[in-house]
């Protein structure tokens, strides 16, 4: 089986060769087998190669939130929250579609959507301008494989070429997890990766994390802040706030004592540095500066579309800066702009 590696390499193919391939696909968290969901010839050659029953649907990847329009589906806000915090990712939701010329993708007028991890996976899709049907590589009943040499020696010809840049660090295939939206709440079809309680707990309370560089100055400021005024307003929001460096560093003293000063108790702080776990949790993740933005970007591609610095939610500008080893009267500064911001930030919250 060819395997090819990359956008640039898929353009030297015929298009009309691709809209009616089957090729193996990496989607950040195992292997899968896959077509254009335009092509029904292939949808069906994969179901009699799986030995499937059609009437299960299929999972339909998608490269972001915004190609559910083309399928007529409606979110309020508190279901699309949830799948922009965790797309691109291990979630994979049940959607109401409106639009019937897909309806022979899903059951019922709906259709199990994903955004991959995969950025090579999503730039496929965006460039061939059509979702991509994927299902895991076994016969029905039997374990997916994840290694390899184990597809290529067991499956070989059930693909017309391979399209993943590297093989993934883990041998072990991860299932995403499978949800159904419901009138007042989400129903747990299939646990993956992804906790249903950690899914559940977003729902209904939404994290906001707030970043600084040692999370000892500013972003124990806003955190507490935050708090504060979310409990007053009676908003429900969860909140928390992490560093780009080591954990279990103590709050500043000089913020502790310019929130003592209003009121806020933050003595049992204790720092926690950045991680993947607490980058998926986060509805939103604000950082003091743009270089903060980028530093958390860069480590952590998939939640671009969640990372804002607190002058961006707050319709200000500049920077906050780090008042570390600086007098009493700098961070009375600092906390009265972190203040100033968090007011702003919680009033566009209130107009969502």
């Amino acid at each position: 089986m060819k395997n090819i590696r990359n956008i640039k390499e898929i353009k030297r193919l015929d298009f009309d060769y691709l809209k009616k391939s089957i090729f193996m696909h990496y989607t950040g968290s195992m292997f899968g087998i896959g077509c254009f969901a335009n092509s029904k010839e292939s949808i069906e050659k994969i179901s009699r190669l799986k030995n499937r029953d059609d009437s299960k649907g299929y999972i339909l990847l998608i490269p972001d939130i915004s190609w559910l329009d083309r399928f007529g589906v409606s979110l309020d806000s508190k279901k699309k929250s949830v799948l922009e915090q965790y797309w691109p990712g291990d979630l994979t939701a049940i959607l109401k579609i409106q639009n019937p010329e897909f309806s022979y993708l899903g059951i019922k007028n709906t259709i199990a959507f994903r955004v991959p991890k995969n950025k090579s996976l999503r730039n496929l899709i965006k460039f061939m301008g059509e979702p991509i049907i994927s299902t895991s590589i076994n016969k029905s009943g039997e374990q997916p494989l994840s290694n390899i040499k184990e597809i290529e020696k067991k499956y070989d010809d059930w693909f017309d070429f391979g399209f993943y840049s590297h093989s993934p660090k883990s041998k072990k295939s991860q299932s995403s997890t499978l949800i159904k939206f419901e009138e007042n709440g989400i129903t747990c079809l299939r646990e993956g990766i992804i906790q249903a309680s950690e899914i559940e707990e977003s729902y209904k309370n939404p994290l906001i994390t707030f970043l600084c560089t040692g999370n000892i100055c500013r972003s124990p400021i806003a955190e507490y802040l935050f708090r504060e005024k979310i409990k007053n307003k009676m908003l429900s929001y969860k909140v928390t706030s992490i560093g780009l460096l080591i954990s279990g560093i103590h709050i500043s003293k000089n913020s502790e004592i310019v929130l003592k000063k209003n009121g806020i108790d933050a003595s049992a702080h204790i720092s926690k540095r950045i991680n993947r776990s607490i980058v998926r949790k986060s509805k939103l993740i604000i950082t003091m500066t743009n270089k903060h933005k980028k530093k958390v970007i860069r480590s952590f591609p998939e939640a671009i579309s969640k990372v804002f610095t607190l002058a961006e939610v707050s319709n200000s500008e500049g920077d906050v800066k780090d008042p570390y080893g600086l007098s009493l009267n700098f961070y009375t500064q600092t906390y009265a702009i972190i203040n100033q911001r968090i007011d702003a930030f919680i009033e566009s919250l209130n107009v969502d």
